[in-house]
């Protein structure tokens, strides 16, 4: 249910604001949040029992889902490191990688503009945005380098 507080000037003789709330109700439900595949989730888990993974691990992943991001598992021989993202209007490509506590943005073309993004720490393999203190600005960076659909 969405809330807007509308304030407006005492009337005359009143000595206190006046609050009007009008509550508005979709008659649509709610779409439920996106979730990764339970093979990703599996190894979501992995990374969010790690010591150094951030608290806002798997709302980052979440995130990413609801931009439109696909979450692939990692074939590895022993626990994951990261879970891959890839933005499905990149065939072939992955754009990124989920870590415990940051995401990094691996493709080339996207590292200047990232680099000049709040929160941007930039490495040899990527673009790294940490996630420790809340996701805000990793998804903004995700968001920044999205392609949409022409269709």
């Amino acid at each position: 249910m969405r809330v807007i507080r509308v304030r407006v000037p005492v009337p005359a003789g009143l000595t206190e604001d006046v609050e009007i709330v009008v509550e508005l109700e979709s008659q649509e439900q709610a779409s439920p949040r996106p979730r990764p595949d339970p093979a990703v989730e599996a190894d979501l888990s992995v990374l969010a029992g790690r010591a150094s993974a951030s608290p806002y691990l798997r709302e980052a992943a979440e995130g990413l889902l609801g931009l439109k991001y696909r979450l692939v598992k990692m074939d590895t021989a022993g626990k994951p490191e990261y879970v891959r993202f890839m933005d499905p209007f990149y065939p072939g490509h992955g754009c990124g990688e989920v870590h415990a506590n940051h995401l990094l943005f691996t493709r080339g073309p996207h590292r200047k503009q990232l680099v000049r993004m709040p929160g941007a720490d930039e490495r040899s393999n990527g673009v790294r945005f940490s996630i420790a203190g809340g996701i805000d600005q990793a998804m903004a960076a995700a968001a920044a380098v999205k392609l949409h659909s022409h269709a």
